[in-house]
């Protein structure tokens, strides 16, 4: 019983919940017991975070939703500073939307005007940081992104993290009939093209030099239908563009675009 109450203290049950679980008038009988197999016991600090979902939030791989469209700000509006992960944006409600997935609270900063409020996450994780280095999220990213590749089980998450990057560093036309992503690596910039046309089956998506960046456009019919039923499918994260995409009703392309490239 003993390797059995230390295997549940390490996996993250308090000493508290494992005392009164198993009989013990003390949580000092469960720490004595971890103690004796030469495990680390947790001080007050690591005790809170050990239970906090962020402690332990993961993008070694990406299975969700969520992890793709938060890899996409990241790669726009994130940064890394040592073992700190930042994320810094003005949409007050896409900030919302990751500090209430995460459980990490979030500040924001007033600035005078006309200037924006800033709204600001951060995460001292080095594993985290470990993890995001795969997908060219490391210091000073900004001139040096390339792109990267999924698994095959993780392609099915390619939209959310186009819709990641389009609510970081995008922009959609009040009308909802163009789009573009801009970035100042050339070779995300073509990446970015690669994924929406392979990826999402898009058609004929440009790519252009800017004044200091390079912007990812279309304002083809046909990939704003697809941008509005795959990438912006449902209501999360950032509303603004969201609306702009679904003030008209959209045509659905087709339902298997994941199946069969057309």
């Amino acid at each position: 019983m003993e390797r059995e109450i230390v295997k549940e203290y390490l996996a993250g049950a308090s000493s508290t919940e494992l005392a009164k679980k198993y009989g013990f008038k003390t949580p000092k009988s469960i720490t004595d017991k971890v103690k004796k197999y030469n495990e680390k016991v947790r001080d007050n600090r690591e005790a809170k975070m050990f239970n906090k979902y962020y402690a332990h939030f993961s993008m070694k791989k990406i299975d969700s939703e969520f992890k793709a469209y938060y890899l996409g700000l990241l790669l726009t509006d994130g940064y890394i500073v040592g073992n700190t992960i930042g994320l810094d944006l003005t949409d007050e409600d896409c900030i919302q939307f990751i500090s209430s997935v995460l459980g990490k609270e979030y500040k924001s900063y007033e600035r005078e005007e006309p200037r924006q409020t800033r709204h600001r996450i951060v995460f001292n994780n080095p594993v985290l940081v470990e993890d995001l280095s795969r997908y060219g999220v490391v210091p000073r990213k900004t001139h040096i992104l390339s792109g990267f590749t999924l698994d095959p089980d993780e392609e099915k998450f390619y939209p959310y993290i186009i819709r990641g990057l389009i609510d970081g560093d995008g922009w959609i036309r009040k009308d909802g009939k163009e789009f573009f992503i801009c970035t100042a690596s050339h070779e995300f910039a073509i990446w970015i093209s690669h994924i929406l046309e392979d990826k999402l089956y898009m058609r004929n998506v440009n790519v252009h030099q800017g004044e200091t960046v390079w912007n990812v456009r279309t304002a083809l019919y046909r990939n704003i239908n697809i941008l509005k039923d795959i990438v912006y499918d449902v209501p999360f994260g950032m509303s603004r563009k969201y609306k702009l995409l679904h003030s008209e009703p959209s045509e659905t392309i087709m339902d298997n675009l994941y199946d069969k490239k057309t």
